[in-house]
């Protein structure tokens, strides 16, 4: 637990150097908690009462269409994990986040960043920067899918996030890009055999 709260505070001090008193009331809403591989965080259809920091682990977000399973976000410890859309309108989430691998982490409940937030500005702006990160990097994504190639999120993704591809299954990554399995496959064996540039 003091190595997680070491990685929290250095993730929190990034955004806003909290005193210590008000960083003292913080860690003190704070809830330990673990998952093993394949459980939920998060199920669908309810809603999302945390915000989750891992300290170690894996989480994918994922939601189902049309029988389908979809794969939206990786997420890794040093880093937050939520489904923000539910836990701030209180509504059920259409999203599911599942543990792929055992994590550690502390959670945050609705009701008590919410009390945190109305008595800490500065919190309260650490909270919206937090916020802000991930809603820029779902826009990317969402760019991403809507006017790269294949080929080119394929390298971007080898390119920004190396844990992604050295610790998730290539059917899920293909999710991700928004391509089946076998489309993935046959990227890589056309990269595989491009001459390498002089």
């Amino acid at each position: 637990m003091e190595q997680l709260l070491t990685q929290l505070r250095a993730y929190s001090d990034q955004l806003v150097k909290l005193p210590e008193h008000e960083w003292t009331r913080f860690a003190g809403i704070m809830q330990p908690a673990s998952f093993n591989k394949g459980q939920h965080l998060l199920e669908i259809g309810h809603v999302c009462d945390h915000v989750c920091f891992l300290g170690t682990g894996l989480v994918r977000a994922y939601r189902i269409h049309d029988g389908e399973d979809l794969t939206e976000q990786f997420f890794f410890e040093g880093n937050y994990a939520t489904e923000y859309e539910s836990f701030l309108t209180r509504t059920p989430s259409t999203v599911g986040l599942q543990a792929m691998e055992p994590c550690t982490l502390v959670r945050f409940n609705h009701a008590d960043l919410q009390g945190t937030y109305a008595s800490s500005p500065m919190a309260e702006r650490m909270g919206r920067l937090i916020a802000e990160h991930i809603f820029t990097g779902s826009s990317r994504r969402t760019r991403s899918l809507l006017f790269d190639t294949p080929e080119q999120r394929y390298l971007a993704l080898i390119k920004e996030r190396p844990k992604v591809m050295a610790r998730v299954p290539q059917k899920y990554i293909a999710s991700y890009l928004g391509l089946k399995p076998e489309s993935l496959s046959r990227i890589r064996a056309r990269l595989t055999r491009k001459p390498v540039a002089a």
